[in-house]
């Protein structure tokens, strides 16, 4: 269970009692049920949390200068945490665009990877337009929140 409290914290427990205080204010956290896309290595052993907020502008592949600031908050907390690895996954808007999706993906990889960010920890893949938040989209504000990259950040539980 994910919940996010007024301080921006995310607390995460699971079934073993294992918690996980995360503290961002410039992510926004969902429930799991929300990540639902499968991931083709995710470990059985391990509780998933997934952040979004980096967007793209039209069929742009480039990293946004307003979002400098969020990617390095992010790779601070990733230094402070070297247990956890991340998912980048690149999302696209209303057409279908696995190269661009997968692109946007690739620079938020090497953006983490030139920051410190062991490539071990990291993998990355483009979803093209087949995990929206917002279907069907209506207007050009749906587009756009579909327009991103987000990350499922896994860390392995404590063992018994």
């Amino acid at each position: 269970m994910i919940r996010e409290n007024r301080q921006h914290n995310a607390i995460l427990s699971n079934k073993r009692g294992t918690r996980f205080v995360l503290f961002f204010y410039l992510f926004f956290v969902v429930p799991n049920s929300l990540a639902a896309a499968p991931l083709a290595h995710s470990p059985q052993d391990s509780t998933d949390l997934y952040f979004y907020d980096i967007k793209f502008e039209g069929a742009s592949v480039h990293i946004n200068a307003n979002y400098q600031y969020t990617l390095q908050a992010f790779v601070d907390f990733l230094k402070k945490n070297p247990s956890l690895s991340v998912h980048i996954r690149g999302h696209v808007c209303c057409r279908p665009g696995k190269r661009i999706s997968r692109r946007r993906a690739r620079n938020v990889y090497r953006y983490l990877k030139r920051s410190g960010i062991s490539k071990s920890r990291l993998s990355y893949a483009g979803y093209s337009n087949t995990i929206p938040l917002i279907d069907p989209e209506r207007s050009d504000e749906d587009e756009r929140r579909n327009r991103r990259v987000d990350f499922i950040i896994t860390y392995p539980d404590e063992k018994e």
